[in-house]
């Protein structure tokens, strides 16, 4: 795996008790996303909790590789149904995304847990032309960002 090979492995999966001796599984009961770059490149890693609990989602932490706020789950697989798609559709989490790929919908990315940001934005504008909310609140998490209802 390309992302052992930076030493952030270990951050993401297993994460560090009271004693140096002992570690736990970061993600234990939850069905594991890898996160992606547009390249195919895992960055980190996103986990749903399988039961109650909380919290609900969990990400891998924030590293120099891994930053939730630059990126979008499943840009690489969208691009690999279609390598130029001529639209996207931002929705808000890893099962959204699973559940459209599904029903044969593959050009659909998520935001990583965080209100859109200005990278991420820019990120869908580099990779394609149109691209279309279909968030909860969309308008309150969008508006202070600059982006146009038509």
């Amino acid at each position: 795996m390309q992302a052992a090979a930076t030493g952030c492995f270990n951050t993401w999966v297993a994460a560090p008790t009271q004693s140096i001796y002992e570690r736990y599984d970061r993600f234990r009961n939850r069905v594991i996303f890898p996160i992606r770059d547009r390249r195919g490149r895992v960055l980190g890693f996103g986990g749903r909790l399988l039961g109650p609990g909380e919290p609900k989602y969990l990400n891998s932490p924030e590293t120099p590789v891994y930053q939730k706020g630059q990126g979008v789950y499943g840009i690489y697989e969208a691009r690999q149904a279609d390598a130029r798609p001529p639209q996207l559709i931002i929705v808000e989490g890893y099962m959204d995304v699973v559940m459209l790929a599904q029903a044969g919908i593959t050009n659909v990315v998520a935001t990583l847990g965080t209100a859109i940001t200005e990278a991420q934005i820019q990120l869908l504008y580099r990779s394609v032309q149109r691209w279309y909310f279909a968030l909860m609140e969309t308008k309150r998490v969008a508006r202070p960002l600059g982006v146009r209802w038509r």
